[in-house]
């Protein structure tokens, strides 16, 4: 084992020392998750990526379409804060400090984003999971509302996305928190 992580043959009367083992070992495993968390980010990084571009073309779409150009801010508004959300989860989003895993905290706040669960305690085994719902459904809500305008429109008209527009949104907003929850008592 020692051989493997050094990179080179021992001699057999050569002696290591239990301590530059450990080293050895921490560094590797070190090592290997910053991999990781790196490929992880490039990923997502380049998911958001391509979900801005659908978002842009379904927006492009919607314009070049006879649809009422309020309705179109209002979708492209709440396609962009998504698509802000989700580029914070996805690129800004960290780590939580070692002091989440040794105290109860409800809420996590990196920069100008605050999330407040009240019976939910977050951690460094539930945050990641956390973490990638809130990237799925962000990027899934963004992309999502320009289409869900269309189809509303196509099977009823300027009528019915009026009447079930609040609705929809409401439904959204509980799953995902409701899916929170879930997550994060699963792992937590």
């Amino acid at each position: 084992m020692t051989e493997l992580l050094m990179g080179e043959y021992l001699d057999r009367h050569d002696m290591i020392q239990h301590d530059d083992v450990d080293n050895m070992v921490s560094y590797s495993l070190e090592s290997s998750v910053k991999a990781m968390v790196s490929y992880n980010k490039r990923k997502w990084k380049i998911i958001w990526g391509i979900s801005c571009f659908i978002v842009i073309l379904e927006c492009l779409y919607l314009l070049v379409s006879t649809y009422p150009l309020e309705h179109i801010r209002g979708i492209a508004c709440v396609s962009g804060v998504m698509m802000i959300f989700a580029l914070w989860a996805c690129v800004y989003a960290r780590e939580l400090p070692s002091f989440y895993d040794e105290n109860r905290i409800n809420y996590v706040s990196q920069g100008i984003f605050r999330i407040h669960m009240p019976g939910l305690t977050f951690n460094n085994s539930n945050w990641p999971e956390i973490l990638k719902l809130l990237r799925f459904d962000s990027l899934c809500m963004a992309v999502g509302t320009p289409l869900f305008y269309h189809i509303s429109i196509l099977m009823g008209g300027y009528q019915l996305f009026d009447n079930i527009k609040l609705y929809a949104l409401w439904i959204v907003i509980l799953i995902s928190i409701g899916a929170v929850y879930y997550i994060g008592k699963k792992y937590e």
